[in-house]
């Protein structure tokens, strides 16, 4: 829209709707459920025209990236009814080791069992969303052979997230929060047929998931740039300019994310492992996560960044709350965001063409780039205990589960599995990127070009287990 001559206004906005629904999630007709993706994009931009060689641009930006995945209710089945009609003896309710926070009560466990193919109740619903809000202004100034610009960003991003959850199950871990049961015919103790051991409730192992975690992630960024699209001769043209980048990293605006840490790990307080069971001796507070008597940790290394949990933590994240959980230990004085800023972020670049000749042209640039570190990164870091617990018991029936959360019958945080951390130094990843072509003009209108194109990456995102043994480990006399 002209609004005069030298002002236009111009708004864009597009609302982009999936729905698939899923009956057989799972495998099974018995959690279906859907997938609903209404991404919303939407943008303002204001151009004014100061003067033949003068623009001004200004540009409002945001984005909602959405999912929801909701459970189809009416056909959810419902694990109390399983009963209904048989002729024996039959009860498929059990005690929760985490009896509160159900979002369905009623769900079916999942289970796994030798000689049968597998009955998941599935991790869902769930739902997040990832907003995104910008604004920039740029600056455009013709004069004489050269083309200047200048400019500034600012972008606020981050998540909304309530898919805290594995979404893919393991062997000692479970996406359930109505738990999910091992049966073999190799129980010790057990009949030696696993559908046996299941009805009568004798378990090899059983995980459970605690209350899910709604956690807000929030970070900003801001840039800037100036560059020169400079015609020095007619025969050569020259780009150049640099861009400055802040980017503060995501922190979570409730407080309730943990992070492993090995500077803050104390080898006299870690637990001891029963060889036998893989299960933590002792009896742990669940309170604190301290094992009683022995001054030994559960959350041994673990860190929640920030000082304390603020006050809008209240009433949403239970482990802000005093009378449920103690675990102010773990405020170690690491800032809320927990990974460094980094302040040296200076991108230049530099694009060279110049003509050789009425029929060949050499071209050549080179620039470094930095790009901001994946929220998936860091939305891993919500899945962990404290922020949300995961119990697992070993051997045993499923009359006694309620007595689980109480005793020394739960695995502790194991990267991979229930624990993770993250670089403290911040670094995000970079690209040195370089190019240098060869065109020439050969006879029946043909172009040939030759070019050398290379990049080195460094601070790239992985994943590496610390728990991983080292090179030669196996022959240490200590390990023998």
């Amino acid at each position: 829209m002209n609004v005069t001559e030298k002002h236009r206004l111009r708004f864009r906005a597009t609302n982009y709707t999936y729905l698939e629904y899923q009956p057989l999630d799972g495998n099974t007709d018995r959690t279906p459920k859907f997938f609903d993706r209404p991404n919303k994009t939407g943008s303002l931009d204001y151009v004014w025209t100061i003067s033949p060689s003068k623009v001004n641009e200004v540009l409002i930006t945001a984005s909602q990236d959405i999912v929801r995945i909701p459970v189809d209710a009416a056909n959810f089945f419902d694990r109390t009814k399983a009963c209904a009609q048989s002729t024996v003896p039959c009860n498929l309710n059990y005690p929760y080791i985490f009896p509160q926070g159900k979002l369905i009560p009623t769900r079916i466990p999942t289970v796994n069992m030798s000689n049968f193919s597998g009955l998941s109740g599935g991790p869902y619903p769930s739902h997040s969303s990832g907003p995104i809000y910008g604004l920039s202004d740029s600056f455009t100034w013709i004069r004489g052979n050269h083309t200047l610009k200048f400019g500034a960003l600012f972008e606020r991003s981050g998540e909304n997230d309530n898919d805290e959850i594995n979404v893919q199950a393991c062997p000692t871990c479970t996406n359930n929060q109505n738990g999910q049961f091992l049966f073999t015919d190799n129980l010790a103790g057990g009949t030696g047929v696993a559908v046996a051991n299941a009805a009568l409730g004798l378990f090899d192992t059983y995980s459970e998931i605690g209350h899910r975690a709604y956690t807000i992630f929030r970070a900003n960024m801001w840039e800037g740039f100036a560059q020169d699209s400079w015609k020095a001769t007619p025969k050569l043209h020259i780009d150049f300019g640099v861009r400055y980048s802040v980017i503060v990293p995501y922190h979570a605006l409730w407080g309730n994310m943990i992070v492993f840490d090995p500077r803050f790990y104390d080898q006299s307080k870690a637990v001891t492992i029963d060889p036998k069971t893989g299960l933590i001796v002792g009896t742990v507070d669940l309170k604190t996560g301290l094992v009683a008597g022995t001054g030994a940790d559960v959350y041994n290394g673990m860190v929640i960044p920030g000082s304390g949990f603020p006050s809008s933590a209240k009433g949403r994240v239970p482990e802000a709350d005093p009378t449920q959980f103690d675990f102010s230990r773990l405020f170690r004085g690491v800032p809320s965001r927990y990974s460094d800023i980094q302040w040296s972020e200076f991108q230049p670049r530099l694009g060279i063409a110049y003509q050789l000749n009425g029929k060949t042209v050499i071209r050549a640039g080179g620039g470094i780039s930095y790009d901001r570190l994946q929220g998936n990164v860091i939305y891993g870091d919500l899945s962990i205990p404290p922020t949300t617990q995961t119990r697992t018991a070993y051997y045993g029936f499923l009359n006694q589960l309620s007595s689980v959360g109480s005793t020394a019958l739960f695995s502790p945080p194991s990267p991979g599995n229930n624990g993770a951390g993250m670089a403290p130094d911040g670094h995000v990843p970079t690209v040195y990127s370089w190019n240098l072509t060869v065109e020439r003009e050969l006879p029946f209108s043909t172009v040939v070009s030759a070019a050398y194109v290379g990049n080195v990456n460094r601070h790239l995102m992985q994943l590496v287990n610390v728990n991983d043994p080292g090179w030669g480990s196996a022959w240490s006399p200590a390990n023998q």
